[in-house]
């Protein structure tokens, strides 16, 4: 009778784990124009920590790896200084789902420089695997041959700072936005006036009216888009304006675009095809140009935006 339990109970262990998928939040409530995410709404986000303070955001791809931006890790780069959570909600309260891991790898495309220049990508092995629970799910990560349609209503997730004039105004609490993709011709004509040129391989999202979007501390974040049911990995937060409450967009490292660098870095990472991606009725909204606009920035601590350097 022992032997008999004891079989079973693997074989259940072993079901539940097959039928992980990405993307699929079992605690899917969240609040449309609400600031709060809803505890494991976002069960991919990480909190990436350096000497016991929150920088950058992180996402989960698999129970070994997240995916991060390479501006996250100033040089020279100590492994041992960083600190990666998940199954966090708050920042400075207790996290009763929460568990934390070093970092044993840390890879970067040999091409990067700065944010602006492309390839802000980052992968991080983990100390340890993580076991998936309802609070900690991996993202699913979309093939290079995926196109998300201008006018897609997508969500940035992260605990940037919420007030682009108070350095040190972090939110405790896992914020959320809804915000909709730009293509990168009109994101290139919001920013033309400041000499900068959004490249191939970055997605742009902008907040109608403005004041709302990525800002420091949110880097390396998600940016996850629905697809027939499940969240896509769509872009990683690199950079934008320096004053995160200026009406320009934010910018994004396409994940799909760096499908070949991260297998090339990881093989064992899996993509999604989610094939071709459609919207009913979508709402593009014309370049805006007559404004005085500043310089751009990088948020290396922050959910919203980034100067020349990043977010």
């Amino acid at each position: 009778c022992v032997c008999v339990c004891v079989c079973v109970c693997v074989c259940v262990y072993i079901f539940y784990f097959s039928l992980i998928e990405c993307g699929k939040p079992v605690l899917s409530k969240r609040i449309v124009g609400g600031a709060d995410a809803t505890e494991g709404a976002w069960p991919w986000q990480a909190s990436l920590h350096k000497d016991f303070r929150h920088i950058c955001g992180a996402v989960l791809i698999t129970n070994k790896w997240a995916l991060s931006a390479a501006h996250c890790f100033e040089k020279p780069i100590y492994l041992y200084r960083y600190k990666i959570y998940f199954g966090r909600h708050l920042q400075n309260s207790y996290n009763r789902y929460e568990v934390s891991r070093g970092i044993s790898k840390l890879l970067t495309p040999i091409s990067y420089t700065i944010a602006l220049e492309g390839y802000d990508i980052a992968l991080i092995e983990l100390s340890s695997s993580v076991s998936y629970t309802d609070y900690i799910l991996p993202a699913c990560l979309p093939t290079n041959n995926t196109q998300f349609p201008e006018g897609m209503k997508c969500w940035v997730t992260g605990w940037g700072r919420d007030n682009s004039s108070d350095p040190f105004s972090v939110p405790n609490t896992l914020q959320e936005l809804e915000v909709p993709i730009i293509g990168q011709e009109r994101c290139n004509c919001e920013y033309s006036e400041l000499n900068i040129t959004v490249l191939d391989g970055m997605v742009c999202t902008v907040y109608k009216g403005g004041g709302k979007g990525a800002c420091n501390g949110d880097s390396g974040g998600p940016l996850v888009c629905k697809v027939d049911g499940a969240w896509i990995l769509t872009g990683l937060v690199s950079w934008g304006p320096e004053n995160c409450s200026y009406p320009l967009p934010s910018v994004y490292t396409s994940v799909a675009y760096y499908q070949s660098v991260i297998q090339e870095l990881v093989p064992e990472v899996e993509f999604v095809n989610v094939g071709p991606v459609n919207i009913n009725n979508p709402t593009v909204e014309p370049c805006t140009k007559d404004r005085t606009t500043p310089k751009p920035t990088t948020t290396p601590s922050s959910t919203t935006t980034p100067n020349p350097t990043t977010t």
